[in-house]
């Protein structure tokens, strides 16, 4: 997927759900501390709204809906490639 061409970020292949978890090295970025900071700043900075892992005990990964249309998805994943960028060590 285009998520996955992102540095610093790994999608979890799902298994016939409608969304995807994605794991988030948080190493590679100089100011997230978690995933619950990574959604925050995304929402604010590219008015995109994930949901935290953290939220389902599962942390340091952030769940992605992927039912909405190719073209919303396709947009959504370039605001999210360009946030990952800006905040890239």
């Amino acid at each position: 997927t285009e998520i996955n061409s992102i540095p610093g970020l790994t999608v979890i292949t799902p298994q016939g759900a409608m969304y995807v978890m994605v794991k988030i090295d948080l190493a590679a970025f100089a100011d997230i501390a978690s995933d619950a900071d990574f959604c925050h700043k995304l929402k604010w900075e590219e008015s995109v709204e994930i949901l935290p892992g953290e939220c389902f005990s599962y942390p340091g990964t952030v769940r992605l809906v992927i039912t909405p249309p190719h073209d919303i998805l396709r947009a959504a994943s370039a605001r999210i490639a360009a946030f990952c960028q800006r905040h890239r060590k």
